[in-house]
């Protein structure tokens, strides 16, 4: 092949491998996205913040900071420490902030016959369970209570949560939980203080004794709709009653301005839904009142 020749064919060659590389690189059909879905979360920065102390009054206060490109700050608390938190606040106000409850406590004990023993043997134990279910009151360092509180998982709310109450010198710690084999249960209250646990037998007595006495009905105080105003303010009364039956609510005050004039429309519409809601209208909660009925 000639000099001339040969360079020509190099040309094509060189020519029909750069058209065909060209045509296949720059086709937009070959080009995809990479960056996946668009999830800005995945960006944000993102900070726990707890503050377990006192200023004006004792506080615990649990929250999550975000923060986006310098463009972007919210802080939402942390639900789960809260929710915890609330349950520290109320046992607290019972007198016994060491008291930590299992969830269904309360309603599983009281929906079936129980018999209550104090520091029971584990023979004495064996032979009421034959019976029905057993709330048994224990020291955990007795042997039957040692041999108790290893079925208990492990608390690390004390450490998690850093409540000032836990970081009391005089705190007592409770426990609350039961243990299931099929239908039989076991509800166990340990602590190693006597009055603590006689302080706890008395709160579930009290809680039986005002179950079989009374009928329970939640309600709200203080409902507003403003809805004979000219005031906007957002919320049908029937919108507000469905918001407050979502929480389990079965009455309903409504004291907002000039609501005392929708008393009628409001008997009206309950009777027209036909649901076993009371509403009343007013200014102000009803304190010690005589006849409940």
């Amino acid at each position: 092949m000639s000099i001339i020749k040969r360079k020509v064919f190099y040309f094509l060659v060189s020519f029909l491998l750069l058209t065909n590389f060209h045509a296949t690189a720059q086709n937009l059909d070959n080009f995809k996205y990479k960056g996946g879905k668009i999830q800005s979360l995945n960006s944000a920065v993102q900070t726990e913040n707890q503050f377990n102390g006192y200023t004006n009054h004792w506080q615990n206060t649990y929250s999550r900071w975000y923060r986006y490109g310098n463009l972007y700050k919210m802080a939402i608390s942390n639900v789960e420490k809260t929710i915890m938190q609330s349950k520290v606040d109320i046992a607290e106000d019972l007198g016994i902030p060491g008291l930590v409850m299992q969830e269904g406590f309360m309603s599983g004990l009281l929906a079936d016959k129980y018999v209550s023993l104090d520091r029971p043997t584990p023979e004495d134990l064996e032979t009421k369970l034959r019976q029905g279910n057993v709330l048994v009151f224990v020291d955990p360092d007795s042997e039957f209570g040692e041999k108790v509180r290893m079925k208990l998982p492990e608390n690390v709310w004390v450490e998690r949560l850093k409540s000032h109450q836990y970081n009391a010198k005089n705190i007592i710690n409770v426990n609350a939980f039961y243990l299931q084999n099929g239908e039989r249960k076991v509800f166990v209250v340990s602590s190693k203080d006597e009055n603590v646990r006689n302080k706890v037998k008395a709160l579930i007595d009290n809680t039986v004794e005002v179950i079989e006495k009374y009928d329970l009905h939640k309600g709200w105080f203080g409902a507003k709709t403003l809805l004979k105003s000219v005031t906007c303010m957002g919320g049908h009364p029937l919108e507000v009653i469905g918001k407050g039956l979502n929480e389990g609510n079965s009455w309903f005050v409504f004291d907002g301005y000039m609501d005392f004039l929708a008393k009628g429309e409001l008997k009206e519409w309950m009777e027209q839904v036909n649901l076993p809601v009371v509403t009343d209208v007013g200014f102000s909660p009803i304190y010690g009142c005589k006849d409940w009925d």
